[in-house]
């Protein structure tokens, strides 16, 4: 459950840049201000964000379009540099550029996506006034040389409070302060109504706290109501979802009538409507069949004393962990009345295999590492519930055995119907130093992130290249027409091919030193812990890169300063050690490896009077539960084929892959 409710959604590509696109906004009748509140912590949203709102009507509505002023940010910006770049320190400034939604996407985005609130403000312009402002925004769009973005002095507010004191000749003060526009606008005049949107939290406990007061207060146990519409307005999604837990149980419930859970399920799609798709879709898995989903209520954690107040939830830090070869909750608190506890779960059970086991199905899988043990699961979740006027913490504790959760471990012929790269580094680059890398990341985004559609006829208009980048860098990429990875690249003719991964190497490489502390904080040599992570991980069906260095026989001391790559798929113990299922670069999908009981490896080729060193990248715990909520569910073609039908591939961003999964 946690795997998908944790993770943020992004969209599937909704901005539309605004070059090409000035037309939409000709039949404007009505233009309005948008102010959005602040974003929590410290960012550039920190003080609010203005955005224009353009109506062909003048009452508007969920198609408005809606154009706002942002900084032109490359992906994966350094937040250092991001905020030394958007402070407007140098010449390497941000350019400024104007993005366009509709309504609807920029309402969802920002009071759902976000939790954030709205407020449109209605503007008195003539239609003359109107008119200038789309003049302002084509003639801003077609400028040569764009703008520098400063995000305190020339931001989202002082761009579009610009093209208003273009329209109407009326001075705008402090047009760079977002929470100051509305205000001055109104001074002017030029506000004729506004309408507020609250933010999704608002919503879901104001929805809650109807329900309760009508109809459902009655069915709850002793104590749980009081929390119920307090942890549904909680933005975090490991407090929210203790409410949903309760719902889930109200409908699994004998005492509670069929009258009364059609109440629960009206307030339950209410509800969802103010989550977003990834929380969205796990919340109709958790609905569904609920006769499948089993509910443990843990011992209850109590203040000793009323005086003696629980801390806010930001306060609260928890996990599902395994101590001494028993799973447990650990909580903890920090504040005035800092304290930390830990509940046993002793319907859960650690098997020899490191999987845990709940009433006889394997539901998660134990990932130890060097500084904690961590479990990996897609059916088993918990929930706490924090009740800061009774004092008491309430943790449930939800097991999903449902049979939507598919099992991500293949055999070597189902790996083999995947198919690999149709490239042999030992060959089309005769060993250049660093191909077998790039070729490695790019076999597991392949594996992890390529949804292919065969029985369709392929077209020629699909940009293969531009499809490989977005799928390097984390894109789901729908390829209609092909069934499997060579079948794919095999189809691109190979001296283009091996120029891109040539430059995706290029975009890998670093220089010694960056390359030295990248191993140092970034990887672990494989030893007598870091092998039952990589043995749990590949037994949870996960595709793990292994980096292999040549030494010096005995020693750690590097050999040679170039290194191997393969992505390695299983790990069998034998009498030797363990031998490897893996995909090599040189030699294709193989298990001709054997990882020895001194963790070192051999492979036929090797030469014997070295060592040959392992290494395996640290754990990026997010990465790695979003790699696995995806995969653990079927894709959905019944929901992808009509999205191709203007469309000669698709990509998916980030967590909108969740409806197209079944």
């Amino acid at each position: 459950m946690s795997s998908f409710l944790r993770l943020c959604p992004i969209l599937f590509l909704c901005l539309l840049s605004l070059n090409g696109k000035a037309g939409i906004l000709d039949n404007t009748r009505k233009v309005s201000l948008i102010f959005v509140g602040p974003a929590k912590g410290l960012s550039e949203s920190t003080f609010g964000h203005v955005a224009l709102k353009f109506s062909p009507e003048t009452n508007g509505g969920l198609l408005d379009m809606v154009i706002e002023f942002v900084a032109d940010i490359p992906r994966n910006e350094n937040p250092l540099s991001k905020y030394i770049r958007g402070a407007g320190v140098g010449k390497n400034k941000y350019q400024v550029k104007a993005d366009l939604s509709s309504f609807y996407d920029f309402r969802k985005r920002k009071t759902i996506d976000e939790n954030r609130s709205l407020i449109v403000y209605d503007l008195k312009l003539s239609n003359e006034e109107v008119t200038r402002v789309v003049d302002y925004i084509e003639s801003f769009q077609e400028q040569e040389l764009g703008e520098d973005y400063v995000f305190l002095t020339k931001n989202c507010s002082y761009f579009a409070a610009s093209a208003l004191e273009s329209a109407t000749g009326k001075k705008i003060n402090n047009k760079s302060f977002p929470w100051k526009v509305d205000d001055k606008l109104r001074k002017l005049g030029l506000v004729t109504a506004e309408k507020k949107y609250p933010d999704a939290s608002s919503e879901r406990e104001r929805l809650a706290t109807k329900y309760l007061d009508e109809s459902l207060g009655t069915l709850f146990p002793s104590g749980w109501k009081e929390s119920f519409a307090l942890m549904l307005g909680e933005p975090n999604i490991s407090f929210r979802q203790s409410s949903y837990l309760k719902l889930l149980w109200l409908l699994k419930a004998p005492s509670v009538t069929e009258k009364d859970k059609k109440k629960v399920h009206s307030l339950i799609r209410y509800l969802i409507s103010f989550e977003n798709d990834a929380v969205q879709y796990t919340l109709r898995n958790l609905f569904k069949n609920p006769e499948n989903k089993k509910l443990v209520l843990l011992p209850l954690i109590r203040m000793e004393s009323k005086e003696t107040r629980l801390p806010k939830t930001k306060f609260f830090k928890h996990d599902l962990v395994l101590k001494k070869n028993a799973p447990i909750i650990r909580i903890s608190w920090s504040g005035k009345n800092h304290s930390a506890v830990e509940i046993p779960l002793p319907s859960l059970k650690f098997a020899d295999d490191f999987s845990l086991q709940y009433e006889g199905n394997k539901v998660g899988r134990y990932i130890r590492t060097k500084s904690d043990r961590w479990i990996l699961s897609q059916r088993l979740d918990y929930a706490l519930d924090i009740d800061r006027v009774s004092g008491t913490v309430r943790t449930f504790l939800y097991v999903d055995l449902s049979d939507n959760v598919k099992d991500l471990k293949l055999a070597l012929p189902s790996l083999k119907e995947k198919g690999i790269l149709a490239l042999n580094n030992a060959i089309d680059f005769k060993g250049e130093l660093g191909s077998c890398y790039a070729m490695v990341l790019l076999q597991k985004a392949f594996l992890e992130r390529a949804i292919f559609i065969p029985g369709t006829i392929p077209t020629e208009r699909i940009d293969k290249f531009a499809l490989m980048r977005e799928l390097f860098i984390g894109k789901y990429v729908v390829l209609p027409g092909y069934k499997n990875i060579h079948e794919f690249t095999s189809s691109i003719p190979k001296e283009e091919f091996k120029k891109f991964i040539r430059n995706l190497q290029a975009s890998l490489q670093k220089d010694r030193f960056a390359q030295m502390k990248e191993n140092i904080l970034e990887r672990e040599i494989l030893d007598d812990v870091t092998d039952l992570r990589l043995k749990s991980m590949l037994d949870e069906g996960l595709h793990i890169p292994l980096i292999i260095g040549m030494s010096h026989k005995g020693t750690l001391k590097a050999a040679s300063s170039s290194a191997h790559a393969i992505l390695v798929h299983d790990m069998k113990v034998i009498p030797e050690g363990y031998r490897l299922t893996a995909y090599d670069p040189n030699t294709g999908l193989n298990t001709l490896y054997v990882l020895n009981k001194e963790f070192r490896l051999e492979y036929p080729f090797y030469d014997r009077n070295y060592d040959y060193v392992g290494m395996i990248d640290r754990i990026d715990a997010q990465a790695m539960t979003l790699d696995h909520a995806v995969r653990s569910r079927e894709i959905d073609t019944g929901k992808i084929k009509p999205l191709l039908r203007n469309a000669p591939a698709l990509l998916i961003e980030g967590m909108e892959i969740t409806k197209v999964l079944q």
